[in-house]
């Protein structure tokens, strides 16, 4: 059996942008935007495409997302046309129903744009036709199992949207479509683990092939990533190791005593048992990540979700991105 705890064992791995990326243009600014049906109206939104995708936000400081089209998750193609005495830009993902439209200026130079990153995507490449859910995919920030493996880094966050009656009404207690969250564990041989407790297995590690090999992601209604951006420094990842091998082994544990406790501790004691965010939160006190002076018992998945901000000390959680569990 693989050791879980070896010595040091997390990979500080070096950021995408350090890589020489294929040429793909930048290009940004507002552009009137609307889905096909003759019932949808031209709605004015800013634009982003870059990095192969292209970003739609309500406003110019990208505060509010709309929508997003990703060319490393599926196969899109594009048409200019000219539609009742105006120049269109159409946008096809292959293999779904719903086309979409984009008018401006110039959309000559967006299309051009567009097509550059389409061409180095990995949509484009592979012929993603079967890869498009049926759900409106452009409503979610999607990541391909691939592009998870290598990004995910120790501290990322892991959220759950379990299907069964206990994990429903958790979520309406909580006001939050998550019921559970793990953590990310990155160890050096590249295997991927997360750090959990359940009420089945206590506080343990799960590793990330086994939710292929047994099928797990049938459990969930969906499975989100946020990546932890941070400077993950050896004194951090030190203190979590340590903290992994007081806790490991430890059984699931929620009172109303753990709930009702508003006082954070100024130093990690060590408790007799966890429930899943109560756990994330007291690795991310030891790691120095969350304040002292909350108790860890106060947060909930929903907390470490986009639409609760959670307040991190020099550290940031980046948006939520649904993966795909194609394998």
């Amino acid at each position: 059996m693989e050791n879980r705890h070896p010595k040091h064992p997390f990979e500080i791995i070096p950021s995408k942008s350090s890589l020489k990326p294929e040429f793909t243009p930048h290009k940004e600014g507002w552009i009137h935007f609307r889905p096909n049906g003759s019932f949808k109206h031209w709605m004015k939104k800013f634009v982003v495409l870059d990095e192969k995708k292209i970003r739609i936000f309500n406003n110019q400081r990208k505060s509010s997302f709309y929508a997003i089209f990703d060319f490393d998750q599926a196969t899109f193609t594009i048409q200019v046309r000219n539609i009742e005495n105006a120049w269109e830009l159409i946008l096809y993902p292959l293999g779904h129903k719903r086309h979409f439209h984009f008018k401006t200026y110039d959309i000559e130079d967006w299309a051009k744009c567009i097509f550059y990153h389409i061409k180095v995507s990995d949509g484009y490449k592979r012929d993603l036709v079967q890869g498009i859910p049926d759900y409106p995919f452009w409503k979610y920030i999607g990541i391909s199992d691939h592009q998870f493996r290598t990004q995910a880094e120790t501290g990322d966050i892991m959220l759950f949207q379990g299907k069964n009656i206990i994990c429903r009404m958790q979520q309406i207690f909580t006001f939050n479509e998550y019921d559970h969250v793990a953590m990310v564990l990155k160890y050096y041989n590249g295997k991927i683990a997360l750090l959990e407790a359940t009420l089945e297995n206590g506080v343990s590690i799960a590793f990330w092939d086994d939710f292929f090999k047994y099928n797990w992601f049938d459990l969930y209604e969906k499975i989100s990533f946020r990546h932890l951006k941070v400077d993950r420094t050896e004194s951090m990842l030190i203190s979590l190791e340590e903290f992994l091998h007081k806790v490991i082994g430890k059984k699931y544990k929620i009172t109303m005593k753990k709930l009702t406790n508003k006082i954070g501790k100024h130093k990690f004691i060590e408790e007799d048992g966890y429930f899943c965010s109560e756990l994330v939160a007291s690795a991310y006190r030891v790691m120095g990540l969350v304040p002292n002076n909350v108790s860890t018992s106060k947060y909930w998945p929903g907390d470490f979700s986009e639409k609760k901000t959670l307040d991190l000390v020099n550290a940031q959680l980046g948006p939520e991105q649904i993966i795909d569990d194609t394998a």
